[in-house]
């Protein structure tokens, strides 16, 4: 049981590697995508409590990672 874990596991990280495909599917039981978002700059905008223009800090570039359950999971959960 082990060594089927630990082979999924190497699949999964190759296919979300930097030079892998960026998803990974277990057909209709769970799909694995990776998200890359750009940097955003410093920016100004309006506080939605108090009406104050103020100053929105930057933010790096980083990498995001969305997993979602498909038809026969969700249908499992009922």
């Amino acid at each position: 049981m082990r060594a089927i874990g630990a082979s999924l596991q190497a699949t999964i990280l190759a296919s979300l590697h930097k030079n892998g495909l960026g998803w990974f599917t277990r057909p209709a039981f769970l799909k694995v995508k990776v998200i890359n978002l750009p940097a955003k700059k410093k920016r100004t905008g309006i506080d939605s409590f108090n009406k104050h223009v103020r100053v929105v800090a930057a933010k790096p570039a980083t990498v995001k990672i969305k997993t979602y359950a498909l038809n026969q999971l969700k249908d499992a959960a009922l």
